[in-house]
């Protein structure tokens, strides 16, 4: 009986460091692709990932073609 104990209690622990190894790789991926993405990015297109427009329009849909807006709202009114 305590042999399995232990044997549980090892597999247990091994299994949580090797999840914490994994979750730190892949957090370190993570972190690598975003500062390559923003390397990429000019300060007027991370500026307009700050910005949300509501409703598209033709002027609204220039400013997404330039990067100058993070993302929209469309929608209808409700109801009348």
């Amino acid at each position: 009986m305590q042999l399995k104990f232990i044997k549980l209690t090892f597999f247990i622990l091994i299994s949580a460091i090797l999840q914490f190894c994994f979750s730190i790789k892949a957090q370190e991926d993570f972190n690598t692709e975003v500062e390559t993405i923003l390397s990429k990015m000019t300060l007027d297109e991370k500026i307009g990932q700050l910005v949300q427009i509501v409703g598209v329009d033709e002027y609204q849909e220039e400013l997404i073609r330039q990067g100058k807006t993070g993302s929209g709202l469309v929608g209808d009114d409700g109801p009348e």
